[in-house]
């Protein structure tokens, strides 16, 4: 089985390239969290809330998230949230560990 290096500390198998292809892995552990709450249609204030951040940060990260992602505008980052939950769902276990709570 070929094995492709990511970093030191992480190996995915290629099976994992929509996780390397997507550019996920330059997400900062909160981009993660932001992005697996826009997959499940909250808006800014409800993540807000739920990260104990404000609304205006969370509009920030998901700017920062659609440009590392090369998705312009919130709507193109939704859809591909909300397509792609499941793939992100396991992307985020593989980078970070487990998933986030709810």
């Amino acid at each position: 089985m070929q094995l492709l290096h990511r970093s030191p500390k992480q190996i995915f198998e290629p099976s994992d390239a929509f996780c390397l292809n997507q550019g996920l892995s330059d997400l900062t552990r909160c981009e993660w969290k932001i992005l697996l709450h826009v997959a499940t249609d909250l808006t800014n204030l409800e993540i807000a809330e739920k990260l104990c951040l404000t609304p205006k940060s969370v509009e920030n990260y998901r700017t920062r998230i659609g440009t590392k992602l090369d998705l312009k505008g919130w709507h193109k980052l939704a859809k591909f949230a909300r397509k792609h939950a499941d793939e992100l769902r396991r992307c985020y276990q593989q980078e970070m560990g487990k998933l986030p709570p709810k």
